[in-house]
């Protein structure tokens, strides 16, 4: 389902979830396939699956509760999403964003308004911890699920579209 705000993209849609990947000694990401395969594996069984809003804009992309009033969960600036890519099962499709690493090897850089970071599994840390020195960045795979091949393939080309 797409809806258009403003200057933005919204879309509905199932969150399989995140998980690190690794660069390559070329500087690219490996490619998510393998992510998204994995985490396509495990859920599998998953009977309910959390449905969350995806905003995209020239700005970035915004996980957002599903509920009218646009509580957003995280933010992923446009300059670190890395690629977009989707799945051979064209209605699965992913974003790689590349985020600083905490001191306590949790990421950072995405936030909600209550003053915690929203991580993988949704574990939640304090939103001011120290970050890591030397600039210790990982990549990370973003995959969600959608109905139908057609709408998997619209927030793909939104997601390249603004990235452009």
């Amino acid at each position: 389902m797409l809806i258009q705000y403003s200057k933005d993209f919204f879309f509905i849609l199932n969150n399989i979830g995140s998980t690190a990947i690794k660069m390559l000694n070329d500087g690219t990401t490996a490619m998510p396939a393998q992510a998204i395969s994995r985490l396509k594996q495990s859920t599998q069984y998953a009977r309910v699956l959390p449905i969350i809003g995806l905003s995209i804009s020239s700005r970035g992309v915004e996980f957002l509760k599903h509920a009218k009033d646009r509580v957003v969960i995280c933010f992923h600036d446009i300059k670190s999403i890395h690629c977009a890519c989707q799945d051979q099962d064209l209605r699965y499709f992913a974003y790689v964003t590349r985020e600083q690493r905490l001191t306590n090897g949790m990421s950072h850089g995405t936030s909600n308004t209550t003053g915690t970071s929203v991580l993988d599994n949704k574990q939640q840390i304090p939103s001011s911890p120290s970050l890591s020195i030397g600039g210790d960045y990982h990549h990370y795979c973003h995959v969600f699920v959608v109905k139908s091949e057609a709408m998997s393939t619209e927030v793909y080309y939104f997601l390249n579209l603004m990235k452009a």
